[in-house]
């Protein structure tokens, strides 16, 4: 082996590309230069205000009790003991909550758990008082007596006959579109360009897998927070970092059964959100804390508090089945999904739709069709992360499509060397492997 080192130059059309773009670079007021970020010197120099960093006068501290149970019958909530605590000022469960359903592609949820709760760390009640402290020894003294039902925690059985149904009215529940709803099936929908049956006729070889994919937490800095308050006239406002503010506001607005015009959201500064903070999750309790206290409510969640309550994206199953011709066009192309959208819908719809609206992947193919189903298990309330669908969807894509292309080169070489010829890899005109 040589012991030199051989340093390869650019080529020259790249470095007159480069040049070229350096000489226009020079007209431009921002592009090509560094530009120092609006935000940053508030934020290095502490000046940036977060929820966790709001104070109103009076302001109470709210604290939310989750339920313990993924599948149960509220039999009774008894506050007594949390009431009676020096310092509290308000208890509400869904008693003091309104009746009507809410929800961004379905509305399929209440405030607070009402008769049944649907999974671990589902809002039962909620207390404020004067201190974080005193509030969140108050949660602990509330009583809630539940009676377990059967649970059912993967999407694939929770289609089974016999499975739980999480929600028995779901074929009710009213949305953005009249979704095929039935069972544990939140939405139904499929796509399909050309004739799959018949691009899977055409096709030489045809590759079927499987993949899963795990929820994970957005890991944003800052856990979520809120402070809510109504003034004189009884017109509620909202300070909460958010990523759709609209979303949250027409959100909270239904939640509380309020016109949009009694109700105010001002955003504050966003401790990272990255797809977990896109819709209201705190400020429906903290505006029915501060309702019934009189005063201005802030909650902020621990760390374990938003492990246990917020939304991380969905876990998908995902069938793909492709059909190539021997030459490596491919042909047709199905894709099977499901979606375990947990104990409500939240966004996992809409990652549903981008999951199947990107199954070709970035490829040409004549044939291909997808089919999705959302469903409802006894998981934690799944929410989305960036990429929104798409990201699963394509890993499973382009994972067959590693497992394609090594298959068609085994096929290239066994033919290769069954000729007695070999195959050489090259990059930057040397040799850089050789298969005989």
């Amino acid at each position: 082996m040589s012991d030199t080192t051989t340093i390869h130059q650019p080529h020259p059309l790249f470095t007159e590309v480069s040049n070229e773009t350096a000489q226009l670079r020079e007209g431009y007021r921002y592009i090509g230069k560094a530009v120092p970020r609006i935000d940053g010197w508030e934020k290095v120099t502490g000046k940036a205000v977060f929820c966790t960093d709001l104070h109103r006068p009076g302001m109470l501290w709210g604290k939310i009790l989750y339920s313990d149970r993924p599948h149960a019958r509220i039999v009774r909530i008894d506050p007594s003991q949390a009431l009676a605590l020096d310092g509290v000022h308000a208890v509400v469960t869904a008693a003091d909550a309104p009746t009507v359903l809410f929800g961004l592609y379905l509305r399929d949820r209440l405030i607070f758990a009402r008769d049944r709760v649907r999974h671990v760390g589902e809002p039962v009640a909620a207390v404020a008082a004067v201190t974080e402290r005193i509030a969140a020894q108050a949660v602990r003294l509330i009583r809630v007596e539940y009676e377990d039902w059967p649970a059912v925690f993967d999407p694939e059985a929770a289609l089974h006959a016999g499975a739980p149904i999480i929600h028995p009215d779901v074929e009710t529940y009213g949305g953005i579109y009249p979704w095929i709803k039935y069972g544990n099936v939140c939405m139904e929908a499929s796509v399909q360009i050309g004739d799959p049956d018949r691009g899977f006729a055409e096709a030489d070889y045809v590759f079927q897998d499987t993949y899963r994919t795990a929820p994970k937490y957005q890991a944003y800095l800052e856990p979520h927070a809120c402070l809510a308050d109504f003034d004189h006239s009884g017109r509620l406002t909202v300070w909460t970092g958010r990523q759709q503010l609209s979303v949250c506001h027409k959100e909270l607005a239904a939640a509380l059964d309020l016109p949009m015009t009694a109700v105010r959201v001002i955003p504050v500064w966003l401790g990272g959100g990255f797809g977990g903070k896109l819709k209201s999750h705190l400020e429906p309790i903290a505006a029915l804390l501060a309702r019934k206290a009189g005063r201005p409510v802030k909650i902020v969640l621990t760390r374990e508090e938003d492990f246990l309550s917020t939304h991380p994206p969905a876990p998908f199953v995902i069938h793909v089945k492709t059909g190539v011709k021997k030459d490596g066009t491919l042909v047709a192309k199905h894709m099977e999904v499901l979606v375990d959208a947990g104990a409500y819908s939240d966004h996992t719809i809409g990652e549903a739709i981008h999951a199947i609206s990107f199954a070709p992947g970035p490829y040409r193919i004549p044939h291909c069709s997808a089919h999705v189903r959302d469903v409802y298990t006894n998981n934690p309330d799944w929410g989305c992360m960036r990429g929104y669908g798409a990201l699963e969807s394509q890993f499973a894509t382009e994972s067959q499509m590693d497992d394609i292309a090594v298959l068609f080169f085994m096929i290239l070489a066994r033919m290769v060397a069954d000729s007695g010829c070999q195959i050489h890899i090259v990059a930057d005109d040397r040799v850089i492997h050789t298969f005989c």
